[in-house]
C-alpha cells in the first residue's frame, strides 16, 4: 500500500503554531467533545501501519462547538479548517502544504447530521469543486445510527488536485446535532464531528 505524504485530522488550535481554522461567521472554532460517547468511530488512521511517508500525521479528535457537547438547539454549525499552499519543496505543516497535484482521500463521521465541502483557489476567492460528493447540506445521511456510519469518499482522483503557490485548501463541515425528544438529559445527546485526510501523491 502506498503510504500518503500526509495526514491531517479533526483537531482543534490549541496554539499559534496548530491549525487554522477560520472564525469569520459562519464559521466556528471547534474544540475537544469532553463527553464523547464510547459508540462513536475512531478514525486513527495509525492503524494498519497507515503513516505518512513525510513523518507529518494527526490523530482526529471528536470536535464540536462546547466541550461539553449537549447541543439540542438543532442549529447548523460550520467549521472549516485551512491549509495554503507554501513553495515546492517545503515541509508539510499543521497549517501548511507544499505545492503540488495531491489525491485527498478523506473519511468522516459525526453526530448526527453532516455535509463535507473542499474548497481551494485565492484566499479570498475560493472555487468549488465539482468532485463535491453533497452541493447542499444532506439532512437524510447518515440515517439510523448515524455516529456509527462512516463516509469515504476522494477529492481528484483521476488528474489529481493542482494546489498552487498562495491556494488554499479549505476543509468544511456542516454538522447539525438532531435534539432529542422533550425530557431527555442534555449530557445523553452530546454532538461531535470528525475527519481523517490523507494527501496522497499523484505520479
Amino acid at each position: 500500500m502506498a503510504q500518503p505524504l500526509a495526514i491531517y485530522a479533526s483537531i482543534p488550535s490549541t496554539d499559534p503554531s496548530g491549525p487554522e481554522w477560520l472564525v469569520t461567521p459562519p464559521n466556528i472554532a471547534p474544540v475537544t467533545v469532553a463527553n464523547p460517547f464510547p459508540t462513536w468511530p475512531n478514525l486513527d488512521w495509525r492503524v494498519g501501519n497507515i503513516t505518512p511517508s513525510s513523518g507529518f500525521g494527526e490523530v482526529p479528535d471528536y470536535l464540536w462547538s462546547v466541550p461539553v457537547a449537549d447541543v439540542t438547539d438543532g442549529n447548523l454549525k460550520q467549521f472549516t479548517r485551512r491549509l495554503t499552499a507554501g513553495a515546492l519543496g517545503s515541509a508539510f505543516t499543521a497549517t501548511s502544504i507544499p505545492t503540488g497535484v495531491y489525491r485527498l482521500d478523506f473519511a468522516i463521521a459525526a453526530d448526527d447530521q453532516y455535509d463535507i465541502t473542499v474548497l481551494t483557489g485565492l484566499p479570498l476567492l475560493p472555487i468549488i469543486l465539482s468532485e463535491q460528493p453533497n452541493p447542499v447540506f444532506n439532512f437524510a445521511v447518515p440515517g439510523s445510527l448515524p455516529w456509527r456510519n462512516v463516509k469515504y469518499f476522494s477529492y481528484g482522483t483521476l488528474i489529481g488536485l493542482t494546489i498552487a503557490l498562495g491556494n488554499v485548501i479549505d476543509i468544511q463541515v456542516t454538522a447539525r446535532n438532531v435534539p432529542q425528544a422533550a425530557g431527555t438529559p442534555p449530557d445523553l445527546n452530546p454532538a461531535m464531528f470528525t475527519w481523517v485526510l490523507q494527501l496522497n501523491s499523484i505520479v
